[in-house]
Formats: structure tokens, sequence, C-alpha cells
């Protein structure tokens, strides 16, 4: 199977069952309205002294803090609620076309614990890898100033840091996947992943810039289409047209993240279930649904 097969056999699966951008536009309005909530709270509470501005704004870091740590921690129990769900709606749409969403979440809780300790095991090993990229190259930076052999070395940092991205990003890629199709555990899913990446190192990494290129056709699109709705309807009304773009992009942005979760899943079928007839993940998947 082609890359580009990948993505358009995706897409087909979102074309036929378009109802399944359900779980992220429910994200999406969560984390939309506390963004807008916080904000909100900021402008309302910021002091119109300038004298008093700097405190004000140290004080809005500090519940901005608060307002990261609270969507972290809402990310970590439902980010592999999300996942589970498109691996399993992507099964579906290849076998039958459509897509049961109550099949695809019973697929999904059957899977959540072994799903949740695969996701606390990925924010650790990129916690950990961040950690020691900073603490090498940037602390320097902190403690001692930009000079010239601080300056080096940050730039070698930011090198370091994008190398070590893109290997993580490619060894951890199938993580998720293994956990739905093999019913692996965290560590041995992880294990499986790295093995994969890997073997389909180059693969992946095509797959990795595929998406990226199409996230920025897909925001150059987003951009153009939502401005040219808020300039119609700013002919009536300046707070409706904010309404209708913020909807809107909303609404497209979920249909692109949708389809974005099911090439990991799509990408297992086409390249490493091939090769066992499409049956182990067949039989797996049948078990869970």
């Amino acid at each position: 199977m082609g890359l580009i097969e990948l993505f358009k056999k995706s897409f087909n699966v979102l074309r036929d069952n378009p109802k399944i951008i359900l779980p992220v536009l429910l994200l999406a309005l969560l984390f939309g309205g506390v963004s807008v909530m916080w904000a909100t709270h900021i402008l309302r509470g910021l002091p119109t002294q300038p004298s008093l501005l700097t405190s004000g704004l140290y004080q809005s870091f500090g519940s901005l803090f608060v307002v990261f740590l609270f969507l972290f921690v809402v990310m970590l129990f439902v980010n592999p609620i999300i996942k589970g769900f498109y691996i399993s709606s992507l099964d579906q749409g290849y076998k039958r076309r459509k897509v049961s969403l109550k099949s695809a979440l019973d697929a999904t809780t059957r899977n959540y614990l072994r799903l949740l300790l695969t996701e606390v095991l990925l924010d650790l090993i990129w916690f950990v890898a961040i950690a020691i990229i900073g603490l090498v190259f940037f602390a320097p930076v902190v403690f001692h100033g930009l000079g010239l052999a601080t300056g080096l070395l940050l730039l070698l940092g930011i090198l370091v840091f994008v190398v070590v991205y893109i290997l993580l990003s490619i060894y951890l890629y199938q993580a998720y996947v293994v956990v739905m199709y093999e019913g692996s555990k965290a560590v041995d899913a992880v294990k499986k992943s790295i093995e994969i990446g890997r073997r389909h190192f180059f693969d992946i990494f095509a797959v990795l810039v595929l998406t990226a290129i199409f996230l920025m056709v897909f925001v150059a699109f987003d951009v153009a289409i939502v401005g040219g709705v808020e300039f119609l309807v700013a002919l009536g009304s300046r707070a409706a047209a904010v309404v209708v773009g913020s909807v809107l992009s909303i609404i497209l942005a979920s249909f692109f993240d949708a389809w974005i979760y099911m090439i990991p899943a799509a990408f297992y079928k086409g390249y490493i279930d091939r090769k066992k007839g499409g049956r182990k993940a067949a039989k797996r998947m049948r078990r869970v649904s």
C-alpha cells in the first residue's frame, strides 16, 4: 500500500462517517471554552494603572500555569480514549464502511487501562528526553547568560532537540495501535513500536512529513475559508463574524484531527498486518468490539 493510499483510505472512512468527529469536536469545545474563560478572567483582572500592570501580568502567568496543568491532566486521561476510538473506527471503516460509535467506544474502554498506562509511559519518555536536553544544552544559557560558548551550545541543543523529536516520533508512532490491535501491555507496546520504527523508519518518517505538509495546507485552507466567511458575516455584525468564524474553524479542525488520528492504524494495516494476512488485528478487534 502506498503512503498516499493510507491517507486516502483514512479520509474515505471519515467521508463515509462524518459523525466520528464528535470526540475531537467535544474536546476542542472544552479547550476553547476553558481558554476563553481564562482570557476573560485575565483581561478583567488586569489593573488599569501602568505601575500595577507588571504585578497583574505575573498573576496572569500563575493562572495560566493552573490552566495548563488542568488541561494536561484532562488530556492524560482523555487522549487514550481519543486514540483508541479512532483506531477502532478505522478498523470498522475498513471492514464495513459504516462505523458504530458505540462499538468504537466499547473497544476503547476494554483497552482503556492499557492505553492509559501507555500514555503515561510515553509522556514519561518525552519528559525525560526533554529534561535531559534542557539540563545539558539550555540550562547553561539561563545561568551563565548568552555568550559565544553558550550560544553555540544553544544552537547544538536546538539541533539535538529536533533530531530527538523526530526519532521519538518515529519509534513511538505505533504504540497505541499495538495496544488496540495486539492487546499488548504498555511496556510491550512501546517495545513493539520501537521495533516497527526500526524496520519501517523511512516509511514512518515519510508519513510524518506528509502529515506536516497536509497540516500546512489545512491551515492555509482554514484561514482562507474562515476569513472569507468572517468577512461576509462582518458586513452585518462584527461580533457574529467572530462567533461564526470560530465555530467554523473548530469544525474544520475536528475533521482534520479525526483524519490524522486514524493514520497510524492505517499504517499498521497497510505495512504490518498485511504481512500477517490481516488476521491478527482482525481477530483481536472482533474480540474487543
